[in-house]
């Protein structure tokens, strides 16, 4: 099970994504409480559903702007939870499907989640390059309406990462940068597919060459710039 995100904000995978393997995966979003994504994987662990989960975080939170909430969460059993809070920022909204969640806030409009969602349920292969689409698909629709920013995905499955007694199957995060936060997130994906399994999704990348792809990465890598151009979003 896994997550991915994009958003015009400054290290959205600090916050967002939340997973544990054979155990489920939340989103948190919009007037944040980061304490759902800790507090959700706890309550799942007990053996609550998503819809068990959803109703507890919301009922014991005691931290202001609750009804600005947005969150996903997806059980074990592969139940389906997206909630948007009426005061969130706008556009806000989601849909789900039988295995899948895509909301946001501050969007273009409902065609954002919709494409997600279509786009998911469309492609084939590894539920990294199933996520990648559905972002691709949301910032094809228009995104954030505010532009771009960062992106993250997160995948997690029971032995799955690297070396021994890892879970982490994938973790990319690009913080800060516009052009390439996106881009560079979705075309590290077949690289870190290569190095796992030994192989490489052309229908991404365009070669099957991993030197290739490593030079195509570098190429991207964003360059320095002045101290007076940096920022950070708050």
């Amino acid at each position: 099970m896994g997550i991915a995100v994009a958003s015009r904000y400054f290290s959205v995978g600090s916050v967002v994504p939340w997973a544990e393997a054979d155990v489920g995966a939340v989103a948190t979003q919009a007037n944040v409480n980061v304490g759902y994504g800790r507090k959700a994987l706890e309550f799942l662990r007990q053996g609550l559903s998503a819809q068990q989960v959803a109703a507890r975080l919301l009922a014991e939170d005691t931290f202001p702007d609750k009804d600005g909430r947005q969150f996903a969460i997806v059980d074990r059993k592969g139940n389906v939870v997206t909630h948007t809070g009426p005061d969130a920022p706008h556009w806000a909204g989601g849909q789900k499907g039988a295995t899948w969640a895509a909301q946001g806030n501050i969007l273009v409009g409902p065609q954002v989640p919709e494409a997600m969602g279509k786009a998911f349920e469309a492609t084939t292969g590894e539920l990294a390059e199933k996520l990648y689409a559905a972002l691709k698909a949301g910032d094809a629709a228009g995104g954030d309406k505010r532009g771009r920013q960062s992106a993250s995905m997160l995948i997690v499955c029971r032995g799955c990462g690297r070396n021994m007694n890892n879970d982490r199957y994938l973790y990319i995060n690009v913080d800060d940068n516009p052009d390439l936060g996106l881009r560079f997130a979705i075309q590290s994906i077949p690289t870190l597919l290569y190095f796992f399994h030994g192989k490489v999704s052309a229908k991404i990348i365009g070669t099957a060459s991993k030197e290739a792809i490593l030079a195509k990465l570098h190429s991207l890598r964003p360059q320095p710039v002045p101290e007076t151009a940096n920022h950070i979003q708050a």
